[in-house]
């Protein structure tokens, strides 16, 4: 297959580099790792960075006053974060509060769950030349032996990245999705996606009717349209591009009506969920996948975003296989041509 360049090497600047509110736009940044727990990997940030540790509970820390902004690290399981097992436990006819000291149970469920569970680092938000800041912390965790997704068969493990979006404009927010549909694939063959994580229903593709609609010309709808097509065509907070953040930041009413299930935290961005974390692997960085996503952006600006789309429904809404190769093939040229 043809391998677009830089795959990797510096950061890349993004085609508009301002957000919605006209400043410069900024990164959110999200990985998963075992290996490592939660006190060390908050000390390894205050050395990084500067800050205060603050235990909010057995599972979640905060790392505030950084010069980047507030970190969490948490254990990546919402039966500990929401504190679920009480719940369970409860069920059971075991009341936690009735044991001697109750944050002693915690921390020994955390010793348990660590060696299933992931823990995560989630990042203030910092502008796009300060992300080289973020593979420094990267870089530590590695040399202290952290593990990301290929380490083992069962580390479905994954990197987020929430890029601020530069329009709350539902046509620019329809360019982004189209650009995105038109890239996914390449991008899933570039990466290697694992097969843990591909097994897993946290990076859904659109459906298909979905796709077939957005990609038409003719689609160009309101903002509130928009939303309610994206929800009633199933898609979730799991899709490998979550649009649930930004819709419930621009449109919280409406949103909030179609969603069973709760929202994710409103955010001016797109949360992007595709990537592994292969944070053990030395030829992994994270300027890696955010350049590929930055061919997302650049696609989403583009002249030929439309007569692309075309091409994709053509080419991709059949159930044939070896099309998909070919769509793939056909991206990576334009890749080499931009």
């Amino acid at each position: 297959m043809i391998q677009p360049k830089p795959a990797s090497g510096p950061f890349l600047k993004p085609p508009k580099q301002k957000n919605l509110f006209g400043e410069e736009r900024r990164v959110g940044v999200e990985f998963e790792f075992s290996g490592i727990g939660l006190n060390e990997t908050a000390e390894l940030i205050t050395e990084l960075f500067g800050g205060e540790v603050n235990e909010k509970n057995a599972y979640q820390l905060e790392i505030n006053k950084t010069r980047l902004g507030k970190f969490k690290v948490e254990l990546d399981s919402s039966l500990f974060l929401d504190k679920g097992y009480e719940k369970q436990l409860n069920k059971l006819g075991i009341d936690v509060n009735s044991f001697g000291k109750k944050e002693n149970i915690e921390k020994k469920f955390r010793e348990i769950a660590s060696s299933v569970v992931p823990f995560e680092i989630v990042s203030p938000p910092v502008r796009i030349p300060k992300l080289k800041e973020l593979e420094k912390l990267i870089e530590q965790l590695r040399r202290k032996k952290a593990k990301g997704t290929r380490a083992s068969v069962f580390n479905a493990f994954g990197m987020h990245l929430n890029p601020e979006v530069t329009s709350s404009d539902p046509e620019s927010i329809v360019r982004y999705i189209k650009a995105f549909i038109l890239i996914e694939p390449w991008i899933r063959r570039s990466a290697k996606i694992d097969w843990s994580r591909r097994l897993t229903p946290y990076i859904e593709e659109y459906s298909k009717a979905f796709k077939s609609k957005v990609l038409n010309d003719s689609y160009n709808p309101d903002l509130k349209l928009l939303i309610t097509d994206y929800i009633e065509s199933g898609n979730t907070r799991n899709q490998s591009l979550d649009l649930l953040p930004l819709f419930g930041f621009l449109e919280q009413e409406t949103t909030s009506k179609l969603i069973k299930d709760g929202l994710t935290s409103e955010r001016p961005t797109f949360h992007y969920r595709l990537p592994n974390c292969e944070i053990e692997n030395a030829e992994w960085s994270l300027a890696v996948e955010w350049n590929r996503w930055i061919w997302v952006e650049r696609m989403a600006e583009h002249e030929l975003l439309n007569q692309y789309s075309k091409q994709y429904k053509k080419m991709m809404l059949k159930p044939i296989i070896k099309e998909e190769g070919s769509w793939i093939e056909l991206i990576a040229r334009w890749m080499e041509n931009e």
